[in-house]
């Protein structure tokens, strides 16, 4: 069964994540910060949805301060009710406050952005395989968001935890872009 195969993965690249040493993954994140904010993709976008990373994610901080100093349109998620997300504009980093799941949220004061404006979004993983399907948290969230519209999503995952094959079902949302520190893969 697909969710049981889920489950163990899950559990199996939590472990691998927590076991990756800082300094590989510190670089790698660096990498792929560079693959983002030098690709056609980013310099077209004008409006950018992007996750705040936490524990062991691949680090947006720096893309997210990037795209707020190159002036693009920067929204982040935040959990509405159980299984769903919306997307909300910052125009500064202290627009970020503690929310569920203890993530960084933009604030009230942050404006409601529709997916029909959204150019480009940058998506969280476990791990992912480089078809495009990727192994989230198993709440759904950014399956049931990017059913929503026609934006470009790019998933971040290091190297060090692709895996070769992620069980999809027809719930998940497959990726446009796998994007690690060794480079940018379209799916």
């Amino acid at each position: 069964m697909i969710q049981e195969e889920k489950k163990q993965l899950r559990k199996q690249m939590k472990q691998k994540r927590n076991e990756l040493e800082t300094a590989y993954c510190e670089k790698a994140d660096r990498q792929i910060m560079e693959k983002i904010i030098t690709s056609e993709e980013y310099k077209k976008a004008s409006m950018i949805f992007c996750y705040v990373s936490m524990e062991k994610e691949v680090d947006t901080f720096s893309i997210l301060k990037t795209a707020l100093r190159d002036r693009k349109g920067v929204c982040v998620p935040k959990c509405m009710e159980k299984g769903r997300m919306e997307a909300f504009q910052i125009r500064k980093m202290e627009d970020l406050q503690p929310g569920n799941f203890g993530a960084l949220e933009p604030s009230v004061s942050c404006d409601y952005v529709s997916p029909e404006k959204i150019d480009f979004v940058l998506i969280p993983c476990l791990t992912c395989d480089r078809e495009g399907n990727r192994l989230g948290y198993g709440g759904g969230y950014y399956d049931r968001y990017l059913k929503r519209s026609r934006f470009l999503k790019a998933v971040l995952c290091r190297e060090d935890v692709l895996s070769e094959k992620v069980p999809s079902e027809n719930t998940d949302c497959r990726m446009d872009v796998v994007v690690t520190e060794k480079g940018w893969m379209k799916v």
